[in-house]
C-alpha cells in the first residue's frame, strides 16, 4: 500500500439552525481534514480516515473535497 496521508485545509460553507438575531456568518469555514489521499484529481481530493493494509485495501470514512475549496495540501508521512 503506497497512498499519501495528508492534511487538508478547506473552506465549507456554514448554516444556522433556527431563527436568529445575531449578525450572519460573514466568511466561509476553515477546515483541517487528514487522511489517505485515494484520489488526487483536478476537480476534486478524496482523502480516506481508515483503510486496511492487504492486497485489495478496504476504507472507511471517505470524504470528497472540492479541489476549488482546498487551500493547502500537506503531507503527514
Amino acid at each position: 500500500m503506497k497512498k499519501r496521508l495528508v492534511l487538508i485545509e478547506w473552506l465549507d460553507s456554514q448554516r444556522t439552525d433556527g431563527w436568529h438575531t445575531d449578525k450572519p456568518a460573514t466568511k466561509p469555514l476553515r477546515c483541517l481534514s487528514a487522511g489517505w489521499l485515494m484520489y488526487d484529481g483536478k476537480e476534486a481530493k478524496t482523502i480516506a480516515a481508515h483503510i486496511s493494509d492487504e492486497e485489495s485495501p478496504q476504507r472507511s470514512g471517505e470524504m470528497t473535497i472540492p479541489a476549488r475549496a482546498i487551500l493547502s495540501i500537506r503531507d503527514l508521512e
